[in-house]
């Protein structure tokens, strides 16, 4: 955990910036998430400002609308479809990722 690393960082100079330990591990443990925006603020502007919750609807969205996992396999499918009035088409239900 690098206690005595935190503690001497809190104490003096009250951040972790100039340390060689945090600099060590800056370069080889940083995660950019994929719903993180780190492009300068005029671009974000320019591309509409969309916020962290904005961009999350979006992807879930996307996921939805293109992950149709069969998990009941196309034997039982085709009995569902045959005893219940199912209007989507099968193939529908196989676009995009399974």
């Amino acid at each position: 955990l690098a206690v005595d690393t935190i503690h001497d960082c809190a104490i003096d100079p009250g951040h972790f910036l100039g340390n060689e330990q945090t600099l060590k591990y800056m370069e080889t443990e940083y995660v950019y998430p994929d719903l993180m925006n780190r492009d300068q603020t005029d671009k974000w502007e320019k591309d509409g400002s969309l916020d962290l919750f904005e961009r999350s609807k979006a992807v879930t969205q996307g996921i939805l609308n293109t992950h149709y996992p069969n998990y009941f396999g196309s034997n039982l499918d085709a009995k569902i479809r045959e005893t219940f009035p199912i209007r989507l088409p099968q193939d529908a239900m196989t676009a995009g990722d399974s």
